[in-house]
């Protein structure tokens, strides 16, 4: 999108262009607000609590979600920590001696 922006600048208009320093820190890749890609509004920001173990580990997971098609939406952060409470929550669902050969199996495939 960029490339057609300057595709059809002259020289001249390119020299009156002023450079611009940019400082990108780790702040910049954190999501602080959306739009939702299809209705094109401002999402509003809702944090969801999951228990596990009879709530003795809380996971407060943030999310996006649009006011008008109701789909929600996560960063990054937010997607990896919502697989860690799903990944958690199969192994609350099982009895430990399972839990164990599952662990098991995991060693033999990474190789630990």
């Amino acid at each position: 999108m960029t490339k057609e922006l300057y595709k059809n600048l002259k020289e001249k208009e390119l020299e009156k262009m002023e450079e611009v320093k940019v400082e990108i820190n780790e702040d910049s890749f954190k999501v602080t607000t959306g739009l939702c890609p299809n209705c094109n509004l401002k999402m509003e920001k809702i944090i969801e609590n999951k228990n596990l173990f009879d709530g003795t580990i809380t996971f407060h997971i943030i999310k996006f979600r649009c006011s008008k098609c109701k789909k929600e939406y996560l960063d990054l952060d937010e997607a990896q920590k919502y697989d860690l409470y799903l990944l958690l929550e199969k192994f609350s669902k099982k009895t430990l001696r399972n839990v164990g050969e599952m662990v098991d199996k995991l060693k033999v495939v990474v190789k630990v």
